[in-house]
């Protein structure tokens, strides 16, 4: 895994100039147990490998959506905020269904169990783990989800796969 993590900063680094200062240094295993704890799901192993070598990012590196990777920290503001602003909504069924029409993911509003990782440009959208996928998803699926655009969106079936799905983007660059 730290192979294909290394090839997308290896890309960014020869076509933005990203340099090892715009990289946290790597998560310690006490930053990932305690945010575990916090939220209540084990991390895959992948999602772990990554952090163990970064800890977030703050260059838009991650495609098609440019995003950047959030640090442990950001992962659990993000995760408080999501969970406060849809408090009143959570498990509420999405008036966005004609938007997701998705069958890996739960057509509701917000779940307490979407995990983001990544925030956006727009600061409104990120990518999350999925540990409460709809009948046909898997646990620790990769969705993307919009705030304001109504986007739940099947992306990968692991993290893994997400990794090297975006190594296989950046490699058509």
């Amino acid at each position: 895994m730290s192979s294909l993590w290394n090839n997308i900063i290896e890309f960014w680094d020869k076509k933005q100039g990203l340099t090892i200062n715009t990289l946290s240094k790597e998560a310690t295993h006490e930053e990932l147990s305690l945010l575990e704890s916090y939220i209540g799901h084990r991390f895959p192993e992948t999602f772990k490998s990554v952090y163990k070598t970064h800890n977030g990012c703050d260059e838009y590196i991650i495609y098609p959506h440019p995003s950047r990777l959030l640090s442990t920290e950001e992962i659990l503001n993000q995760w408080n905020y999501l969970n406060q602003i849809f408090s009143n909504d959570l498990d509420k069924e999405s008036e966005f269904d004609e938007v997701n029409n998705s069958k890996e993911v739960k057509h509701v509003k917000w779940n307490k169990n979407w995990i983001p990782f990544t925030l956006c440009t727009r600061g409104r959208d990120c990518y999350c783990l999925d540990f409460d996928p709809a009948r046909y998803g898997n646990k620790g699926q990769i969705i993307f989800f919009s705030i304001d655009l109504g986007d739940r969106k099947f992306v990968a079936s692991s993290f893994k796969q997400w990794i090297g799905d975006m190594c296989s983007i950046i490699n058509t660059n």
